[in-house]
């Protein structure tokens, strides 16, 4: 056998060993922490348990600011409880961080914000901003319905 042959012969047996060893390796998978929490403090949402969930969530932003699932559950929260003000503080924050149809949708949802905190000049300006981002054609019906509803109050 000449010296190459016994190189490719030793790489091939090599690789082999290392293949069928990997298979015996115990692996554990990552877990996003966050994520996991906020799953968690939505189902204690749900559930009823609501200011659980509030703490569970702002915990979250303690370790991750930017956490846009956090972010964006308790703009929702603010919004059911007629915390609009927050809203308006959590989706500004969930806009300024995002792009594409995420974006668009905080825009909306700011928008919203915007309306039920009575002022409708920054919720036609959120309105805009989403329009000129969208490209989803059935979302840009809504949008301006959404322009038109707050153009007739």
């Amino acid at each position: 056998m000449s010296s190459n042959s016994k190189k490719i012969s030793a790489f091939v047996v090599g690789a082999l060993i290392i293949l069928i060893s990997l298979q015996f390796f115990p692996r554990t998978p990552s877990v996003d922490e966050g994520e996991v929490s906020v799953k968690k403090a939505s189902l204690l949402i749900e559930q009823g348990e609501i200011m659980e969930g509030v703490t569970l969530l702002k915990s979250v932003l303690e370790e991750d600011p930017n956490n846009l699932d956090a972010i964006w559950e308790l703009g929702k929260l603010s919004m059911q409880s007629q915390q609009f003000d927050k809203a308006v503080e959590r989706f500004e924050k969930f806009v300024s961080i995002t792009t594409g149809e995420e974006k668009v949708s905080g825009l909306i949802s700011l928008s919203d914000a915007h309306f039920f905190n009575e002022d409708k000049e920054k919720a036609l300006i959120s309105l805009t901003q989403a329009s000129k981002l969208n490209t989803n054609q059935e979302l840009e019906i809504e949008i301006q319905e959404r322009i038109s509803i707050i153009n007739q109050n």
